[in-house]
């Protein structure tokens, strides 16, 4: 799929979905992986990991002063994009890394040829990301003003998140995983993982990112 017709398509339409996708795909027990762009519903809770693209240095905007982190030599920060909507009936919980909360259902992690990366400065009171001049929603923002506590059909929540990685990645090695475990508001007897692999045409630039952001209620 063309990258910047990718885009487009989330500038048009606020139902989320890869051009050419016949619909969500309906996990199955064990989960399973996915490629980024591919909206996953699990139990009322549709996750769509939208775009990627990289960075050596990311500001966090917490409305006082701008916090700076830089990628550590032979590094690189890999920012992703990421929608989660109830599509569902019942209460749900959204998934979220301010664990500190004490709220959020599902662990987000990215793994780089299966070890687990770092994600530096979770920073959960950062209002938004500068990447280049660029403003981003920060995923976590987004979270605590709208589904910090459990939600209901039609809550639709999207934005970025940050992890560090080797800079000489390679997209096929890279996994977005969601862990649905003991935090999880939905009735699940079982350990649950969900996981996309980063592809070439989900990449994008700072550029095009808050472009579309700007122009879309679902960048």
């Amino acid at each position: 799929m063309d990258r910047r017709a990718f885009l487009a398509a989330a500038i048009s339409t606020v139902s989320i979905g890869l051009a050419g996708c016949s619909g969500v795909l309906e996990s199955v027990t064990g989960g399973g992986t996915n490629e980024f762009g591919d909206p996953v519903e699990y139990r009322g809770i549709e996750i769509t990991p939208m775009h990627w693209f990289t960075a050596g240095k990311v500001g966090w905007d917490t409305s006082h002063t701008v916090l700076e982190t830089t990628a550590q030599s032979g590094a690189t920060l890999l920012l992703f994009g990421v929608e989660v909507a109830h599509v569902g009936e019942n209460e749900r919980q959204f998934p979220s890394r301010a664990s500190g909360y004490g709220h959020g259902t599902g662990d987000i992690r990215v793994m780089h040829n299966g070890e687990e990366t770092s994600h530096p400065r979770p920073m959960t009171a950062a209002e938004s990301l500068k990447v280049g001049g660029k403003s981003l929603t920060h995923y976590e923002k987004a979270w605590r003003q709208e589904a910090m506590s459990s939600v209901y059909s039609g809550v639709k929540i999207s934005g970025w998140l940050v992890n560090e990685l080797s800079a000489n990645f390679e997209p096929v090695d890279v996994e977005l995983v969601i862990e649905w475990g003991a935090k999880s508001s939905v009735e699940n007897e079982d350990l649950k993982e969900h996981s996309w692999v980063l592809t070439e045409d989900t990449e994008t630039t700072v550029e095009e990112a808050a472009g579309v952001e700007a122009n879309s209620v679902a960048f």
